[in-house]
C-alpha cells in the first residue's frame, strides 16, 4: 500500500491514480520500482502470493527481497532529494552456469 505524497501520480502519460494532496491513502499495484520508492512512503511487497515485506521503501526494496521477488539487483541514490532505485542486474543465473 502506498501513501501518495502529491495531488497524482503518472507513468507513461496515464494517469495511474489522482487523490489530493492532503494525504488521503491509496492502493496501487505497481511493478515499477522506480515509481513505487519515489512516491509511496509504504509499500507491500508480494511474490508468488505471499507478503514477502511491508513498511518503507528502502526497507522494502532492500537487496535481499529485489532478488528474491524480481530476480534483479538494484543502484540506489537521490536526485535533488528525491529518492531513486534503479533495477540494475540480475541475480538469476544464466543457463551455462554449472
Amino acid at each position: 500500500m502506498g501513501k501518495a505524497k502529491f495531488a497524482a501520480v503518472y507513468e507513461n502519460d496515464r494517469n495511474l491514480c489522482c487523490v489530493p494532496a492532503s494525504g488521503a491513502a491509496i492502493a496501487v499495484v505497481l511493478h515499477d520500482l522506480m515509481l513505487a520508492a519515489r512516491f509511496c512512503d509504504r509499500l507491500l511487497l508480494i511474490h508468488k502470493g505471499t507478503r514477502v515485506a511491508e513498511g518503507e521503501p528502502a526497507i522494502v526494496l532492500d537487496d535481499d527481497r529485489l532478488a528474491e521477488a524480481f530476480g534483479v539487483t538494484a543502484l540506489r541514490g537521490s536526485y535533488e532529494s528525491v529518492r531513486f532505485i534503479l533495477p540494475w542486474r540480475t541475480t538469476t543465473p544464466s543457463r551455462s552456469d554449472p
